[in-house]
């Protein structure tokens, strides 16, 4: 149901309250341009009021310049592909076959703009100790694979939830997006708030929405449905992984769904720079530069 995945949300944001405090000092000094954590972000507003010496935000930037040139460098192809049975590995045909899958793979992000997303992804790394970046596939306009999307989340827009390993399994964010957007995403859903709005020429007006993903649990009759179906045979709302929007207009209770979908494997990374046992979110350089 929509509103227990609302309800979870406001929990998992009630637990991230406490970070929003210092995120947001660490924000006006070392990464002024992601202000405005623990509130509403006007696009297009002064963001360096605080800034009186730029040492902590060209420390942060050459950081990221830094984790963006050694480890996923633009002009190299930075990663092989193997299988981690050694036997396989050494055959040569199989050794073809991972050499040319490496380089479609390459071509394929080169072709995305995942130089841009992850770049933004360094720079939040570098200085709240925790960055978002969504793994997504192009909207389809042709048969068989699209293209990558990559899309980095601002901190204090998502929230995050572990499984009993530490691992990220859970991801929420909440964005607005316009009533045309929304009605183009979804024209055989669009809430009745989205069509007052259109009916009113009012296209640009926003509304919350909730992308949730999250492990899905089938139920026995969904385990009977799917049977031995591979993950990539099954029915969107059958896969492995739930990726679920929500209309958040109104109370939690008056939540409704805009698509129910899914995906085979984990669709985001979260990557954290140091974690604390017990604790959701990283620390990072900029939580050490604050004190300074």
């Amino acid at each position: 149901m929509p509103r227990q995945i609302v309800k979870r949300f406001e929990k998992l944001v009630s637990l991230r309250s406490i970070w929003e405090q210092e995120w947001g000092d660490i924000a006006a000094y070392v990464l002024p341009r992601k202000s405005g954590v623990t509130g509403d972000r006007t696009p297009g507003s002064k963001r360096t009021g605080r800034i009186f010496d730029s040492t902590g935000l060209k420390a942060n930037s050459d950081l990221a310049s830094a984790m963006h040139g050694t480890l996923t460098p633009d002009g190299l192809r930075w990663f092989t592909l193997k299988f981690r049975n050694h036997v396989l590995n050494a055959d040569i045909d199989v050794k073809k076959w991972l050499e040319q899958s490496s380089q479609i793979m390459w071509e394929a992000l080169t072709q995305s703009n995942f130089s841009s997303e992850i770049n933004e992804l360094y720079l939040d790394l570098g200085a709240f100790g925790t960055g978002a970046m969504m793994v997504l596939e192009m909207p389809i306009v042709r048969t068989g694979f699209n293209g990558f999307l990559f899309r980095s989340v601002p901190i204090g827009t998502y929230v995050v939830s572990e499984d009993m390993t530490g691992q990220v399994d859970t991801f929420m964010y909440k964005t607005m997006l316009s009533a045309r957007v929304i009605a183009e995403q979804w024209p055989d859903r669009i809430p009745d708030a989205v069509t007052n709005a259109l009916q009113a020429e009012n296209w640009e007006e926003t509304f919350p929405v909730l992308h949730a993903i999250y492990p899905r649990k089938l139920s026995k009759e969904a385990q009977e449905r799917v049977g031995d179906k591979q993950p990539s045979a099954r029915d969107a709302k059958d896969k492995p992984w739930a990726s679920d929007y929500i209309f958040m207009k109104g109370a939690a209770e008056s939540s409704s769904y805009l698509e129910q979908g899914g995906f085979n494997t984990r669709s985001f990374i979260v990557p954290r720079w140091t974690k604390l046992s017990g604790e959701l979110y990283g620390r990072g350089p900029g939580h050490d530069a604050i004190p300074d």
